[in-house]
């Protein structure tokens, strides 16, 4: 069974406070595939890169082009750029990696190379041993994740963590639930919830930034064996969006906060949203794996927001995200949308999609 299977397998999510976790819900592409203009030229990794270059053969000049890994990263690079090399990624990093390029006829197409990372983890040094497990974002299950953000971990088919299930419920989060602890760097790491099979813990804020790969032990008096192996890949930012659903699909964990003309605050689930001109709108939405304070939210209908605020929440590894909406830009019914999180002069994350409603 692969990574994807195991996920999809694994659908129960376990509920942290008042958030969901979520599915990853993948956006549309809205760019042709070109590839007799655009075509990819080599693909070549190494224990600690990937390497990515392509080659243009059309005659219209290019305006503009983008460079989009499957992690939701996007570097800043001009037109002139033919190739991309991405350091520190580990040697279990495998991603699809897309050019989309625009040309002065007015033409947008894009190439996908589907897997950038050609030596297996085997040939790296030594690969952890035991039981292996699957780590990934608790938010959207990518498997790509960030210091201070909640994680999930699923075993490989046939073993499990514990007997029983437990979760925390109290501040500061406990080290160790249902006989299971995480240890990363030599440091136990706060749990959330512990399942069979499933754990949601805490990276911690002191690991590196990314993109790298660390190891975790998971050890266990309750489980199908003793002890556990993950390897995290870390992104500087890995944002994902909680959601009220755990199949994937429905409304983010939202509230809606409407401020009166006479200061009276009022909150409303998602759904339920009521106002009146003159009103001010605020929309939170919660998130992990978000380390930098410049997040945009993206909606379908065009629109663009700057957050207000994109910082730490009263949960641990959870962001908080409030977008300031004027009354006439409250759409009706549900919308779609993500969150682009910016780091000046390294590119940017985008989320999962995810619908919001009114």
């Amino acid at each position: 069974m692969n990574q994807q299977q195991k996920i999809q397998a694994k659908r129960s999510v376990l509920t942290i406070a008042a958030v969901v976790m979520v599915l990853w819900l993948a956006t549309t592409a809205h760019a042709q595939t070109c590839s007799s203009i655009l075509k990819k030229s080599a693909s070549i990794g190494g224990c600690d890169n990937v390497y990515f270059a392509w080659i243009y053969t059309g005659q219209s000049p290019v305006v503009s082009q983008r460079l989009t890994y499957g992690d939701g990263f996007s570097p800043p690079i001009d037109k002139t750029v033919r190739h991309y090399s991405r350091m520190g990624v580990g040697c279990g990093y495998s991603v699809s990696v897309t050019v989309t390029q625009t040309y002065a006829n007015g033409q947008t197409c894009f190439v996908t190379e589907g897997d950038n990372h050609n030596r297996p983890c085997s040939q790296c040094g030594a690969n952890g041993g035991g039981n292996q497990t699957t780590i990934v974002s608790a938010a959207n299950f990518r498997p790509f994740v960030a210091r201070n953000s909640v994680a999930s971990i699923f075993p490989d088919p046939g073993t499990s963590f514990t007997d029983r299930s437990e979760t925390a419920f109290s501040l500061p989060l406990p080290t160790t639930l249902a006989g299971v602890t995480v240890e990363i760097d030599g440091q136990l790491c706060p749990l959330f919830a512990v399942t069979p099979g499933q754990i949601n813990f805490l990276l911690p804020e002191w690991l590196a930034e990314g993109p790298t790969e660390v190891m975790a032990t998971i050890r266990t008096t309750r489980g199908s064996v003793g002890q556990f192996f993950g390897r995290p890949q870390l992104n500087p930012n890995a944002p994902g969006v909680f959601t009220l659903s755990s199949t994937g699909t429905g409304p983010a964990a939202s509230n809606w906060l409407v401020v009166k003309p006479s200061g009276q605050q009022v909150y409303y689930a998602p759904g339920t949203l009521r106002f009146d001109p003159g009103d001010v709108i605020v929309l939170i939405l919660y998130g992990t794996g978000i380390n930098d304070n410049q997040c945009d939210l993206i909606l379908s209908n065009g629109q663009t927001h700057r957050a207000k605020y994109c910082g730490a929440s009263w949960m641990p590894g959870v962001q908080q995200m409030n977008f300031l909406l004027d009354p006439a830009q409250v759409w009706t019914g549900q919308i779609s949308g993500f969150v682009r999180v910016h780091r000046a002069g390294v590119g940017w994350w985008d989320s999962q999609g995810f619908d919001l409603r009114r």
